[in-house]
């Protein structure tokens, strides 16, 4: 009767064990970012005419500030998508994805960080230049390991 009881324990206790997630499993399709209600006001105006794309950097902005840097990556995406020419949407991905205090990126998103961030450079207006040259030249290589603070000054001087 022991016996029983013991594998059945045994079983119970490590069934949590074989139930966590894994970065090889298959993660649910990224959804569409949508507008949300509830962020506050924060407007920021950006160069374009489109509306919806204006109202999704300024709820990047928002969700930036309020530390949701996936949920912000998400917004900018969708105001690149509405206005491509619209080069702060790709710095505000930039921003999004790229290394911060609480998150040092990963290989993956600082790449997406350094594309996003010189597709902005490409598509600047010169009142947009300064917003866009310091996290270029943070992430100017193309290597997340070679980024630390004293470099990101040096740079600056």
């Amino acid at each position: 009767m022991k016996l029983p009881i013991c594998v059945l324990v045994a079983f119970v206790l490590s069934s949590p064990i074989t139930a966590q997630q894994h970065p090889t499993h298959n993660q649910p399709a990224a959804r569409k970012a949508t507008l949300m209600a509830g962020l506050g006001d924060l407007h920021h105006p950006v160069s374009t005419n489109n509306a919806e794309a204006q109202k999704f950097f300024d709820q990047g902005m928002r969700l930036i500030y309020a530390f949701n840097h996936e949920e912000a990556a998400g917004s900018f995406e969708r105001a690149a998508e509405l206005d491509p020419k619209l080069a702060m949407a790709y710095w505000g991905l930039a921003e999004a994805v790229g290394p911060n205090y609480n998150d040092p990126a990963d290989p993956d998103r600082y790449k997406k960080a350094h594309e996003a961030i010189a597709k902005a450079g490409e598509l600047a207006i010169a009142s947009q230049r300064s917003a866009i040259a310091t996290p270029w030249v943070m992430w100017s290589s193309n290597s997340p390991t070679t980024w630390t603070r004293p470099h990101f000054l040096r740079k600056l001087a």
